[in-house]
């Protein structure tokens, strides 16, 4: 009985040594087929390919597989700051719409006598603070572009923002600004802004337009910078003096209904254009003005740097500026 137990002992561990060889041997056949098939699929492929570009360039440069390389989120996204004319520090650009009254030009403080874009004026004490002699037309100074808010950018990558708004009455407004560099030390802006809105009331449609285009380069050692602005406004605002009698306002006749057919006392007989494309003002005011602007500098200073572990920063503290600014408007 000993000798027949110990006999299938054996043959039982026999045949379990047997069982888990097999397994290992299917499982050795499995992974070289996956190892010679990813060995000519994308391994082979791109150990080629570095072969290729370490033969070539003598370094491991930069690969164009998924494998090797990871994108970053700094790819998709861009970075914009901007200065002014007269200020040396850059500001980050705010492309949100927390504050609405960013997006339009006329701003709380101020109040007009109809819909967006007719004449307006502050509530708040604003003096002018312009030296010399003043004409006094500033009623439509809300909606014009000045060099003072011309903002000179710098980018990494080109920006475009669109804005389009529309209200009542087939009143809208159309913005797009572009950005762009250049080179590092080269940038250009190119702005166009349409406010358009025909009135509710016969002439007393509004249409301004404005354009600018604003560029600044600084040379390589940081010496020389030259800032250009050309810049175009033209305004225009009907004007109907108020309607004939206000009993029009509850009168009985659906054409009334329309207050565009409300008599006026300016233009009564005649009717303003809806026209988006083809405005026609019969009584009102149209401003236009143009502006041109190139200010070059020089400085003279010291040159200065920061070195780090991977990389020198160079930049340059001015001592001494000459300045010439040629204006014509």
């Amino acid at each position: 009985m000993k000798h027949t137990m110990i006999g299938m002992q054996l043959k039982c561990k026999h045949l379990i040594a047997t069982f888990l060889g097999g397994i290992i041997f299917i499982l050795t056949i499995l992974s070289s087929v996956e190892i010679k098939a990813q060995g000519r699929g994308g391994i082979g492929r791109n150990m080629q390919g570095m072969g290729a570009r370490m033969g070539t360039s003598g370094s491991s440069g930069g690969s164009d597989s998924l494998s090797f390389e990871k994108r970053k989120f700094s790819d998709d996204s861009v970075n914009v700051r901007f200065k002014y004319l007269d200020t040396a520090r850059y500001s980050f650009f705010d492309s949100s719409i927390a504050d609405f009254y960013k997006r339009v030009p006329v701003k709380p403080e101020y109040i007009q006598i109809g819909h967006n874009g007719n004449a307006t004026r502050p509530l708040l004490f604003s003096p002018l603070r312009s030296p010399g002699w003043d004409m006094g037309f500033h009623a439509f100074d809300p909606y014009a572009l000045t060099i003072a808010d011309t903002r000179f950018m710098n980018t990494t990558k080109p920006f475009t923002e669109l804005g389009y708004l529309v209200g009542s009455k087939a009143e809208q407004q159309i913005s797009i600004v572009h950005t762009q560099n250049i080179s590092p030390d080269w940038n250009f802006v190119i702005q166009y802004r349409l406010l358009n809105a025909p009135g509710t009331f016969n002439s007393q449609n509004t249409n301004h337009n404005n354009f600018r285009f604003n560029t600044d380069f600084t040379s390589k050692n940081q010496r020389y910078h030259a800032y250009l602005i050309l810049m175009s406004n033209a305004l225009q605002s009907a004007e109907n003096g108020g309607i004939q009698d206000e009993s029009f306002l509850v009168n009985p006749n659906p054409a009334y209904e329309d207050r565009f057919n409300i008599p006026t006392n300016l233009a009564a007989t005649a009717f303003s254009s809806r026209n988006f494309f083809n405005v026609k003002l019969i009584t009102g005011n149209r401003y236009v003005d143009k502006h041109f602007l190139l200010r070059q500098q020089y400085d003279f200073g010291k040159k200065d740097s920061i070195v780090t572990d991977s990389s020198v920063v160079r930049y340059f503290l001015p001592k001494l500026r000459f300045e010439n600014t040629v204006q014509y408007r």
